[in-house]
């Protein structure tokens, strides 16, 4: 039996981009998320091209409900997340 690779779709895509000098220096992700499957696919999508890729994951509000309604919501969490968690990496390593 064997297993459907869930990224197989992504890493075609990803592999037909030309991707920027600046994208390739990227050391360290932050993942607005602790849920291990998140952090997993980030480091999937992205570790073939940053082989030294360090992606942490953190706790951070996402300012809006619990269960967000509509699109305009579910961004703004997203957003409030990515940019909470690129503080709170930055916070912990200054030099990054």
């Amino acid at each position: 039996m064997s297993v459907l690779n869930p990224f197989s779709a992504i890493d075609a895509s990803l592999n037909a981009l030309p991707l920027p000098e600046s994208f390739l220096r990227v050391t360290q992700i932050a993942v607005g998320s602790q849920n291990a499957p998140k952090i997993q696919a980030v480091r999937h999508a992205l570790g073939a091209y940053l082989p030294k890729l360090e992606v942490q994951g953190f706790d951070v509000a996402s300012g809006v409900s619990e269960q967000p309604v509509g699109f305009p919501e579910i961004v703004q969490g997203a957003e409030t997340r990515a940019h909470a968690a690129w503080e709170t990496l930055h916070a912990k390593n200054p030099s990054s």
